[in-house]
């Protein structure tokens, strides 16, 4: 008497099966969206906070106030107490402070009087506004002290900034005759007006060019 033994392979998935497997999937495209989405959204904000008005009015001022410093004599600026005012006093400690800087600086050969014939003043407006005046000078006679200013125009570098020192925005080191010693420093704070953040932007440009000594 022979057996017959009947094999039945069944293919497929059960229903219980079938839900286990979907519900795993769906946990790990849940956990690869939640990965995406927040990455997504950290980038945005380092690049919302690395590109924020004031980040980019920060770069701004130090470049110009680095690159025009750097070009200057330093036998040709005066830091004042502020635009069209006098010149800065020395404290005790040696030290001039304002809230305008001006240097003066050859636009090509230097003048035989050893004159400066263009000036760039960076200043701290009203309403909290940093501004830089270009311009040229207008010596009136080779004895003139103290040159006649042609402004050719103003470039607007920041708003909604303050002197972070109660004594000016720009200021220097200077001698006991008074003399400046051709470092200058900007120390300035400022906000943002959509959320309040502050940033600081402290700097400084030692004026290079020494002539003629």
């Amino acid at each position: 008497m022979r057996l017959r033994v009947r094999s039945e392979f069944r293919f497929g998935m059960t229903m219980v099966e079938l839900v286990v497997a979907m519900t795993g999937s769906f946990i790990v495209l849940l956990a690869v969206g939640v990965l995406v989405i927040g990455g997504q959204r950290g980038w945005h904000e380092t690049y919302g906070s690395a590109h924020k008005p004031i980040k980019r009015d920060m770069d701004v001022a130090a470049i110009k106030f680095g690159i025009t410093g750097r070009k200057s004599n330093r036998l040709c600026y005066k830091v004042w107490d502020s635009k069209g005012g006098i010149e800065a006093v020395a404290d005790a400690n040696n030290v001039a402070s304002g809230n305008s800087v001006e240097f003066g600086y050859w636009d090509s050969t230097p003048d035989p009087n050893y004159r400066a014939d263009e000036y760039a003043e960076f200043y701290l407006d009203a309403g909290g506004v940093l501004k830089v005046e270009y311009g040229t000078y207008n010596w009136s006679s080779p004895d003139a002290d103290d040159p006649g200013r042609i402004p050719s125009r103003t470039e607007i570098l920041a708003r909604n900034v303050s002197a972070r020192s109660p004594a000016g925005a720009f200021s220097h080191d200077v001698d006991g005759n008074g003399n400046g010693q051709g470092c200058v420093r900007m120390n300035l704070r400022l906000t943002d007006p959509n959320d309040g953040e502050l940033a600081t932007l402290i700097t400084a440009v030692v004026l290079r060019t020494d002539w003629p000594r």
